[in-house]
């Protein structure tokens, strides 16, 4: 990807591509796969998850340039190693599950 996550408006089934509606003060290097999670269809619950090689990202989906948390906030906790590439976050039950080069699943969800 190498640039900033940017989000462009639909109207009337036309992508108004000029300008982005929102776009993510982080630059996304190497990677940039992406999958989108919320509550149901609760109104500004939207997470936009992307990958990099070595990081996870999780942008609030409506305002791009709010950054809600990545895995290298905590690197000795949260850090996934190398992701395997083309191969997007999945999202169930709360959980973020992540492929690794590792041989292992790295599944992210909130700490109680």
């Amino acid at each position: 990807m190498n640039g900033h996550v940017k989000a462009y408006r639909l109207y009337e089934g036309l992508f108004q591509p000029t300008t982005p509606a929102s776009e993510s003060n982080v630059t996304i290097g190497e990677g940039g796969w992406m999958s989108i999670s919320a509550k149901g269809n609760i109104s500004g619950t939207g997470i936009l998850w992307v990958c990099e090689l070595n990081t996870l990202h999780a942008f609030d989906a409506s305002y791009l340039q709010n950054e809600l948390w990545n895995s290298d906030m905590n690197p000795d906790h949260d850090d996934p190693g190398e992701m395997f590439k083309f191969s997007p976050p999945t999202i169930a039950n709360g959980k973020v599950c992540i492929a690794t080069f590792s041989g292992e699943l790295a599944v992210y969800g909130q700490l109680s």
